[in-house]
């Protein structure tokens, strides 16, 4: 599958808050987007969604990953997603690589950070292969109670 990157407009935001994901990656399910909206989620606000956000798009324009870039003093903190029933199908590296470019385009040499939970093995092993090293281990507060991260930079 090729993939290629996109604005993110509204229509891919809205169908993001819809995507479901199973078993233990159930963490990842937003809520709906009327519930975003109320709790004001940067992907509802469209100056933020256009400054902070990218879609990754298949050559017919269908979303299948997202990016947002969140620009620290000190480091840009990269998140990303694939739809849910693409993880498992080696579509990792493709969608790191092309944020990852993505980040270099805009930011230059500035260092790109990500957080992953700490049971998302499948995450981690695509990361690691891919330029990020693990550089802390950290409990932090989430929507769904406090859980266990790696932070990791890439190199």
């Amino acid at each position: 599958m090729n993939l290629k990157l996109s604005s993110l407009n509204e229509e891919y935001a809205k169908q993001l808050s819809n995507w479901q994901y199973n078993d233990i990656y159930f963490v990842y399910n937003c809520p709906s987007w009327d519930k975003m909206i109320e709790d004001k989620w940067a992907i509802t606000d469209e100056k933020k969604r256009l400054k902070q956000f990218i879609a990754v798009v298949d050559y017919s324009n269908n979303l299948c990953g997202y990016g947002r870039f969140i620009n620290d003093d000190n480091f840009i903190l990269l998140g990303l997603g694939l739809k849910p029933y693409l993880c498992g199908k080696n579509l990792g590296d493709l969608l790191v690589k092309l944020l990852v470019d993505e980040c270099k385009k805009r930011y230059g040499d500035k260092d790109i950070i990500l957080e992953v939970r700490s049971f998302n093995i499948r995450a981690i092993k695509c990361y690691l292969k891919n330029g990020f090293k693990k550089i802390s281990f950290y409990k932090k507060n989430t929507l769904l109670g406090e859980d266990y991260f790696w932070r990791m930079q890439y190199k």
